[in-house]
């Protein structure tokens, strides 16, 4: 099984998300490479059978990064590459409002207009899940410094949490998926 955690970060807080969500990914039995958008190209994804885009928020919508690396899948579009794998999305956001949803939604359409199996992060209503839960995918709305002087903030551990755990969960659907080798999933 191999899983891919690709991630478009400014200040390194949805790097340190992408941490987590690998390190789920591996517990549930997948090989794991963990690229930047910047690294990563259409082979990379067309060799994986789950994978997770995630990005911080710029201006309410994914890092240029991101959209950098959705221009240059058209020709695994095309070929229809990427149908029938499963993925997962992550994001980052320095305030509550800084357009997380929005995000977590784009990057969900991306995966839709390819043909992926997107898998929620739902689960059941542990505090973690209350107080940071989001069911479009991994988010973490981070502090960060406003003042030179200031300490960065980091996803809280109950963010990181629901991140490891979402990684276990998409490589399980992956796992069953693959396993069960129905007609849909790309080869």
């Amino acid at each position: 099984m191999q899983s891919i955690v690709v991630h478009a970060s400014m200040s390194g807080h949805t790097e340190t998300l992408a941490n987590a969500i690998a390190q789920g990914a591996h517990v549930a039995g997948a090989q794991v490479a963990m690229l930047s958008a910047d690294q990563c190209g259409p082979d990379h994804l067309a060799s994986a059978d789950a994978i997770f885009w995630g990005t911080s928020s710029y201006f309410g919508g994914p890092n240029p990064k991101m959209v950098h690396l959705f221009e240059r899948l058209g020709g695994v579009w095309m070929a229809g590459g990427l149908q029938g794998k499963v993925g997962g999305v992550f994001a980052t956001t320095s305030t509550m409002h800084g357009g997380l949803e929005t995000v977590l939604h784009t990057l969900i359409d991306a995966m839709m207009h390819h043909g992926m199996i997107i898998v929620p992060n739902t689960g059941a209503f542990t505090p973690e899940r209350i107080r940071f839960g989001c069911p479009y995918g991994a988010a973490a709305v981070v502090e960060t410094a406003f003042d030179m002087e200031m300490a960065m903030g980091q996803p809280t551990p109950g963010e990181m949490q629901l991140a490891y755990e979402y990684g276990q969960c998409v490589v399980s659907v992956a796992s069953r998926l693959r396993s069960a080798q129905p007609p849909y999933m790309a080869r």
